[in-house]
């Protein structure tokens, strides 16, 4: 992208008018509506493995710290994607503490395999835990946003493009 406002976007390849622009990205860029002050910063670890054990579906253990978990068959191989607990983003001995955690708890509950992949997953979360979902002004006659998701962009990011906000007429 090349440059933006309310009504319109360019990109090297052109430009588009819209009756709303929508930001969907991790915070809204420049300073549009003052999210980055509202929002923090977080990062979980990943990591994706062949499991024996196979949960139908995607689930989000109840014990402390908490860990998610989904499957993904390739080549008819089966494999666990598994998020743990978030870190400061920068903190190296956490991070190392979190992939250990992470990638012990996979072995123990689902007789895994050898890691196949490791990466961090980063994520921005409002302070009060809800996202940022409308207007990015009070006047409504902005940008449309979405973002503050958590780590749940699944579920939030899939309740947000269901906001039946419109552009204001004038």
């Amino acid at each position: 992208m090349v440059d933006w406002d309310p009504r319109h976007v360019v990109t090297d390849d052109g430009s588009i008018a819209a009756k709303a622009v929508v930001m969907a990205t991790h915070l809204p860029l420049g300073q549009v509506g003052g999210f980055y002050a509202v929002a923090h910063p977080r990062a979980e670890p990943m990591v994706v493995a062949p499991i024996g054990r196979v949960p139908d579906g995607m689930y989000i253990s109840a014990e402390q710290p908490s860990h998610s978990i989904r499957t993904r068959k390739q080549n008819g191989e089966v494999f666990g994607i598994v998020a743990s607990p978030s870190f400061k983003p920068g903190d190296t001995e956490e991070e190392r503490k979190s992939f250990e955690e992470i990638e012990r708890w996979l072995i123990e509950q689902f007789d895994a395999g050898p890691i196949a992949y490791r990466w961090v997953n980063d994520d921005c979360s409002s302070m009060d835990c809800a996202p940022f979902v409308g207007w990015s002004s009070s006047s409504g006659d902005k940008y449309l946003v979405a973002t503050g998701f958590g780590a749940w962009g699944i579920s939030k990011g899939t309740a947000a493009a269901t906001n039946p906000a419109r552009p204001r007429s004038g």
